[in-house]
């Protein structure tokens, strides 16, 4: 590397006017001293929760897929870690900063590698936790046909089997995807809906509210959705005895129920 390269650096690391900005052009001088195929490698290890080599290169594609030597490099930089039972991970902080600029820069190009962390996820065995929820995350950010149905299903199937473990487990990547405005919409009240069950079931009214709240702001389109957490608030209210209020919620989502059929 240059010493006016380096030079620049520092100069723009000295004008850096917050500490995002700052971490930002950190992590570009790392990529910067890659070769292009791992700094391509180290963008898509971003995507996925976790990674081991044949599901880097399944997001990757043949025509970019890593050697065993060039993965074995990059899972010994400073920002890459092991990741228990599943093989390794991008560092949470490092993680957030690629993906929010990758999401910034080029969403297609961060929909078309969640498609393919998809298509890989699908292929593993969906009776395990961690790879279905995988498989319905990367649905839902590939914004593919039916994702946030399958979403919706599954936290259902979980929770009425009383399976919260999995209900938390299936929700919390979404909600972070949701706080980053990568997801909008009924994928996002979808999900802040199941953790307002949650909050109910463990006795989190106050949360409850707030959660239940957030995912009728976000729904748009789904009717039934609605009701039921308008219906939902109107428990909440019930439980804390606040019951002029919960009849009110119950009228609300009964005409709605209604239309429904």
């Amino acid at each position: 590397m240059s010493g006016n390269h380096l030079q620049e650096f520092l100069s723009k690391l000295e004008a850096a006017q917050s500490d995002e900005e700052r971490e930002w052009l950190v992590m570009q001088f790392s990529l910067d001293s890659l070769s292009p195929a791992l700094r391509a490698a180290v963008w898509a290890a971003a995507v996925p929760h976790w990674f081991d080599q044949p599901y880097l290169n399944a997001i990757l594609g043949d025509e970019a897929a890593l050697s065993e030597a060039d993965f074995q490099t990059l899972c010994g930089l400073s920002f890459v870690e092991p990741f228990p039972e599943r093989g390794y991970n991008v560092h949470e902080r490092t993680r957030e900063l690629l993906l929010a600029r990758l999401w910034d820069d080029a969403p297609d190009r961060y929909r078309e590698l969640s498609g393919r962390a998809t298509a890989y996820c699908a292929g593993q065995e969906q009776e395990d936790t961690g790879w279905r929820v995988e498989t319905l995350y990367h649905q839902l950010l590939a914004d593919e046909p039916g994702a946030v149905d399958a979403f919706a299903g599954q936290g259902i199937d979980w929770y009425n089997r009383f399976e919260y473990d999995k209900v938390e487990a299936l929700i919390r990547p979404a909600l972070a995807a949701v706080t980053a405005n990568r997801l909008v919409s009924d994928a996002a009240a979808w999900a802040y809906y199941r953790q307002g069950r949650l909050d109910i079931t463990y006795s989190r009214n106050r949360e409850a509210k707030v959660h239940l709240q957030r995912a009728l702001d976000y729904q748009k389109a789904d009717r039934g959705l609605e009701a039921n957490c308008i219906q939902a608030l109107g428990d909440v209210h019930l439980r804390l005895s606040e019951y002029e209020l919960a009849r009110a919620r119950y009228e609300e989502a009964r005409p709605i129920y209604a239309a429904i059929g």
